[in-house]
């Protein structure tokens, strides 16, 4: 099971659709041009255009199968008592004083820069099944508290 957002869900459907409907076409027409170059044993642009064509199939059923095996965080039930997969949760680090925001998705879909990280991260795995005013040290190198302020 892999777990997205709708909105994972529809960029991996898009990713999958150029690569069939585009991509494909694009190095067929490379490695059609490379041929006619003459002897193939010799011939770095067909190396590279079959090394991308091999590239592009092995994206194609990867992303077949986690399509296929995607379960909607949004059709988990989400609740705003205890922290899940799909959930949004406000954190006080207690060392700092600052405060956090981080959104508990797959690994498919993780950028700590945009505040989603994975279930599987030390952050996501101490959240998870916690409740607000709840105290959280994940399991990290550095000591580090956080206190659990709201969930959404």
């Amino acid at each position: 099971m892999v777990f997205l957002t709708k909105k994972g869900l529809i960029k991996f459907e898009q990713e999958l659709d150029h690569l069939i409907n585009q991509k494909r076409s694009e190095i067929s027409v490379q490695i059609r041009a490379a041929r006619e170059m003459g002897d193939l044993s010799e011939n770095a642009a067909y190396q590279v255009a079959k090394e991308e064509q091999k590239e592009v199939e092995d994206r194609i059923a990867e992303l077949k199968e986690l399509i296929k095996q995607a379960e909607l965080i949004e059709d988990q039930k989400n609740t705003q008592e205890i922290v899940q997969i799909g959930s949004q949760v406000k954190l006080l680090r207690i060392d700092s004083g600052t405060i956090q925001q981080f959104m508990i998705v797959g690994p498919e879909e993780t950028n700590p820069g945009q505040g989603r990280i994975s279930y599987l991260s030390p952050i996501g795995q101490a959240l998870l099944d916690h409740r607000v005013n709840d105290k959280i040290s994940p399991n990290i190198k550095l000591n580090i508290e956080y206190k659990i302020l709201a969930i959404k």
